[in-house]
């Protein structure tokens, strides 16, 4: 529209800015309502994906082995009956293998052969980190 001239005044085009107020504002409140109720369904399906992900059946072979395991190690039976092994709960042999140990009985490790020794009395072999004499007196100090 063209303005008109009164009193040496410039008169505007008509436009209401308090109209354009309402209409930018509310644009903003319907935009940031929009974010909000996106952001409410992107969690809500998120939190459905996590259930569905971590409720999965349980996989009935992994469990049928675990459990074969479990009573194998619980259970006495023979390994081997032409030798005469045989096997004992866990629980049992830990117990027995711990007697042992307190009483001084416990089975040693079988010896070197003697090829090994050999090599172990080599001056090339690197002595074996431990106590030495010299060491057991200064810690009785």
């Amino acid at each position: 529209m063209i303005s008109e001239v009164k009193n040496n005044a410039t008169v505007g085009d008509g436009v209401r800015t308090s109209s354009v107020a309402i209409a930018g504002g509310l644009g903003l409140i319907v935009v940031v309502a929009l974010v909000i109720f996106l952001q409410v369904m992107y969690y809500q399906f998120e939190a459905q994906q996590e259930q569905l992900k971590n409720t999965d059946e349980p996989n009935v072979e992994v469990g049928n082995l675990v459990a074969d395991q479990q009573a194998t190690l619980a259970s006495y039976g023979w390994v081997d009956p032409r030798k005469k092994i045989v096997a004992i709960p866990i629980q049992r042999a830990m117990h027995l293998a711990l007697a042992e140990l307190r009483a001084g009985t416990f089975p040693q490790p079988a010896p070197l052969p003697e090829a090994k020794k050999a090599d172990a009395k080599s001056p090339a072999a690197k002595p074996k980190p431990g106590p030495t004499k010299a060491n057991e007196a200064n810690h009785g100090k």
